[in-house]
């Protein structure tokens, strides 16, 4: 039983190690950290879960006929207490209905039509991407309205990252691990580094950090606390972007340093992920010898 629950420590340590310097690397570093990080973590505990639910089966006596065979591969010679085992397979039926949701929803709301950018008629300032192979940027005459030229090119600029870079995919891992608790904190690490790193595209091609900044104030404002879907201009935190703007963009040495500490807790987190799967690969084997 121990020898299960160890890669998923590991991997859950691992990965509260590595999103303390999340906000000190370069946005597309952290994201791509935040994003290993809960992929990692919900590996390991999918695959720990359905490890300790199939090994408790196997002691049941209404079950134990059909998973008896799992005893051996997994180690669990002894019999589970009811609460833990009933628990691990709430959490893996749990786990398996999320997952599939989350790609489900992720698939139904890609893009239907191919377009560069899609105007629509709306009072309200919209501008997100949508993404697929047939997305596109979508922009209400509002919001275009409210901004300046320049403004505008910035605002369609950071959309254009989020399909560029499919951001859209960063979301499907952080969408598997939402709600759970001691995780919140890392998926809100990765939007805000998602949008962040549109954000300094943005800068970018614009030449001027500041024309970002302004946009993102005004469109802001005139949303009124609107909440703001996915991959939309407005999302994660607008304040603290509009801050960073305002500074110069992180320096390579620090970030490069920063970016290497972080990758070894990663490496730890996929690596404790990996072990955890070989148990599973040690019952499939079991499987296909019967």
């Amino acid at each position: 039983m121990i020898r299960l629950l160890v890669p998923l420590i590991v991997a859950v340590t691992a990965t509260a190690v590595a999103i303390v310097p999340v906000g000190r690397l370069r946005p597309d570093h952290g994201a791509w950290l935040a994003g290993a990080s809960i992929a990692a973590v919900f590996v390991a505990a999918l695959a720990t879960a359905w490890a300790v639910t199939l090994g408790f089966l196997a002691h049941e006596p209404l079950m134990g006929g059909l998973f008896a065979w799992c005893r051996t591969p997994l180690g669990i010679h002894h019999r589970l207490s009811r609460w833990v085992g009933v628990s691990f397979l709430a959490f893996a039926l749990w786990a398996t209905v999320r997952a599939v949701h989350v790609v489900r929803s992720w698939r139904h709301h890609r893009g239907a039509a191919a377009y560069a950018v899609h105007l629509i008629e709306s009072d309200d300032p919209v501008a997100f991407a949508q993404t697929g192979r047939h997305g596109g940027v979508v922009v209400s005459t509002s919001m275009l309205a409210l901004l300046k030229p320049a403004e505008q090119q910035a605002m369609l600029a950071h959309e254009q990252s989020h399909l560029q870079h499919r951001h859209d995919r960063f979301l499907v891992v952080g969408g598997l691990v939402a709600g759970i608790p001691g995780l919140s904190l890392t998926v809100g690490r990765l939007r805000h580094a998602l949008e962040r790193w549109a954000d300094e595209d943005a800068a970018d091609i614009v030449g001027d950090r500041r024309v970002v900044a302004r946009a993102l104030t005004r469109a802001a404002l005139a949303a009124h606390g609107q909440p703001a879907g996915p991959l939309s201009m407005l999302g994660a935190d607008v304040p603290a972007r509009v801050e960073a703007l305002l500074r110069p963009p992180l320096e390579v040495r620090p970030a490069a340093l920063w970016s290497g500490l972080a990758a070894f807790a990663v490496i730890g987190a996929i690596a404790a992920a990996t072990v955890q799967l070989h148990h599973l690969a040690e019952l499939f084997a079991v499987i296909c010898s019967r």
